[in-house]
């Protein structure tokens, strides 16, 4: 190409990306530049799954990374009371309970193998959990035994029992033994148990069967809430897990408040999406009700690449409430009951 026409092209594309840049910086001075995501909430997480069900965590150092990411200054925690076995007939290692039709049975090592791990951690660390007992078989009448025992091993380290399983859909159809239910005489020793050392007890317990739009299981827990009165129950995702279908979850939710001062419930998992994000304002109205008894939690399970997510999906609910209102939700309310059990800090 000759220096003519190199000169000839230079006139035509130099004023074209001139105008292109000065048209970009001008675009620009008007649309805001995206600001570094920050959380827009102070979070306790009141529900998390150090272990999953194969007893496997990614660990307490990059489970804080992502805590405070999500805006998590504190987080209940605990390991994971059932385990999934992996059977010969099965070409691939489970997962997870629903991986396949293996069973899965009662895991209570699982206690130990959290708090191992929690006590090798710098305080900066350690001082950012409260670890609850999980691993007991609901249905053993020495599950109450066992905590004792727990207990004494790690005087003044535990806040809270749980999560215990109950009525859990697909998972208590797979594990072995008899169906656990929140009223059975095992449970109610443990709650007698939690009283005298101040600890709630978090009890998932299905409110309904498959597919069912009637509360066939509420009276087992109206009895477990009226068996000791000085026990706070924390309930999980209002009684709702898989395939639960119940059209009149937020009366029954409102009655069983009125009905029970020491009730409380966890508004994790799939109860938000299938229930609370489909009448955000007849949810928000109920919380408003009883701003004292409701809180969020992750509910995740070992692994930590989707903890944020599953924090600030909160956010749209959070937004609706009272600034105060919204506060206990977030944090308050989960602290003003592990806070004050007989577990003081060292």
């Amino acid at each position: 190409m000759n220096k003519q026409k190199i000169f000839s092209t230079a006139k035509v594309i130099f004023p074209i990306v001139f105008i292109a840049v000065i048209s970009t910086c001008l675009i620009s001075s008007f649309v805001p530049t995206a600001e570094k995501a920050t959380p827009k909430y102070h979070i306790v997480d009141a529900h998390l799954h150090y272990l999953d069900f194969t007893q496997e965590t990614e660990g307490f150092e990059k489970l804080v990374t992502e805590m405070d990411k999500a805006g998590v200054s504190k987080a209940v925690v605990f390991g994971m009371p059932m385990a999934k076995q992996w059977d010969e007939h099965a070409p691939n290692k489970p997962s997870y309970y629903l991986s396949n039709d293996s069973r899965s049975y009662y895991y209570s090592a699982t206690d130990y193998m959290m708090m191992v791990d929690l006590q090798r951690q710098p305080d900066k660390i350690k001082e950012r959990f409260y670890p609850f007992i999980c691993g007991i078989n609901p249905n053993d009448k020495y599950a109450a035994k066992y905590i004792k025992q727990l207990l004494d091993t790690y005087p003044g380290q535990f806040y809270g029992i749980g999560e215990l399983m109950s009525r859990h859909d697909d998972l208590t159809a797979l594990t072995y033994g008899e169906p656990p239910r929140a009223n059975h005489p095992a449970m109610l020793e443990i709650y007698d148990l939690a009283a005298e050392y101040n600890l709630p007890v978090m009890v998932h317990h299905n409110v309904a069967g498959y597919f069912s739009d009637e509360p066939i299981y509420l009276e087992e827990m109206r009895q477990a809430l009226a068996h000791n009165r000085d026990t706070n129950i924390i309930w999980p995702h209002v009684g709702i897990s898989r395939r639960i279908e119940v059209p009149q979850l937020i009366e029954i939710t409102r009655e069983m408040l009125a009905e029970n001062d020491n009730l409380y419930y966890d508004i994790s998992w799939i109860v938000f999406e299938e229930y609370i994000l489909k009448d955000l304002d007849g949810w928000a109205k109920l919380i408003e009700e009883f701003p004292d008894r409701f809180m969020v939690g992750s509910d995740i399970v070992g692994r930590w690449g989707r903890y944020a997510e599953e924090v600030t999906k909160f956010y749209m609910l959070l937004d609706l409430l009272e600034e105060e209102t919204a506060q206990m939700v977030a944090g308050e309310n989960i602290l003003s009951l592990v806070e004050k059990a007989n577990a003081p800090r060292q």
